[in-house]
């Protein structure tokens, strides 16, 4: 399929299973003119949902890269009924230079929707994204950790902008994909120009897994991965059989970014808390030690309301204004 704004290789509405990649305009430093190759594979088998899986929105993050390629080598065309279509580079630039945004535009592609059909690389793959491929899908699986920079616990996060049926559908399948903790995006947090925001405009289904951070994690890859097979299970995509029930999820609400403990000056981050740690109003978050006066007492951080530790800093050296913790709060449905 070819428009003005992309080329697509791979026939979404063919059975069988198909690879090839969508390709946009791209330009770098290196390469005035070129294309952005950006990887998909369509496994169909007949008529039935589909499943969008996604990793490598962020090019550092490569849980959900990892995830993705193994399903690519394990998940044959006869397990699947109706369609399963995975982009294991989503933002392939990103994801060959091994950073958080692409080196054509320094585009962060989970901000970049509803995207544009003549703009930059990372804006065409967005559009792409919000106009031809989710809303085609039942639902959408985006695999994120915390990168080079934050050590996430193994989380799902959904959205709180919707309501009613669908939210009630939306629990199900956070249930079904068993990740330990599960948090809503609340006002204030929700991000209109991100994935989940392309997903509720077309009325789809998201859950983006937030899982680790720094080094890869075989304990969260397991996890995630047997997440996904009772998704797609769930959903009637995959027709194995299930080896294990899901396990409990608790649900909560991310305090919104105001309550995020950040950096009240730079210098070098101690952390005292880890990720799935409860927290007390006032408790020790951790030492912020000064880079030219290294004979002064640390800055001792402090909680300044009680909460559960979703995810922290992993990197030491840090800036003024840098955020330090995310806390969350349970909350009932």
């Amino acid at each position: 399929m070819r428009t003005s704004s992309f080329r697509l290789d791979v026939d979404v509405d063919r059975d069988g299973r198909h690879d090839g990649y969508l390709n946009v305009k791209s330009a770098n430093e290196l390469s005035p003119f070129g294309q952005s190759m950006v990887p998909i594979t369509s496994i169909r088998n007949g008529d039935g949902p589909c499943i969008i899986v996604i990793g490598g929105c962020h090019g550092d993050e490569y849980e959900g890269q990892i995830i993705a390629r193994t399903a690519l080598n394990r998940i044959k065309a006869e397990d699947v009924r109706g369609q399963l279509i995975v982009l294991p580079a989503a933002n392939a630039e990103a994801v060959r230079i091994g950073q958080r945004f692409s080196a054509s535009d320094n585009g962060n592609l989970n901000t970049a929707f509803p995207g544009s059909p003549s703009g930059t690389t990372t804006q065409r793959i967005a559009h792409f994204l919000e106009t031809f491929l989710i809303p085609r899908a039942d639902v959408v699986l985006d695999i994120h950790s915390g990168g080079k920079h934050i050590d996430y616990f193994p989380s799902a996060m959904i959205s709180g902008a919707i309501e009613g049926e669908r939210r009630q559908r939306l629990i199900e399948l956070t249930r079904c994909f068993g990740l330990p903790v599960a948090f809503f995006v609340d006002e204030e947090d929700y991000t209109a120009s991100s994935l989940l925001g392309a997903c509720d405009r077309a009325g789809v289904l998201n859950i983006t897994a937030e899982i680790g951070g720094g080094s890869v994690s075989p304990l969260m890859l397991d996890q995630t991965w047997s997440g996904l097979i009772r998704l797609l299970h769930h959903v009637g995509v995959w027709r194995g059989k299930l080896e294990e029930a899901s396990p409990e999820v608790a649900f909560m609400r991310r305090l919104p970014v105001s309550s995020t403990v950040c950096a009240p000056s730079s210098g070098l981050f101690e952390a005292r808390v880890q990720p799935g740690e409860h927290v007390e109003k006032d408790q020790l978050a951790g030492f912020l030690h000064s880079i030219d006066l290294p004979w002064s007492a640390p800055t001792a951080i402090r909680f300044t309301e009680p909460g559960f530790v979703l995810c922290r800093r992993l990197q030491v050296a840090t800036q003024i204004g840098d955020g330090l913790v995310k806390l969350a709060v349970p909350m009932s449905l």
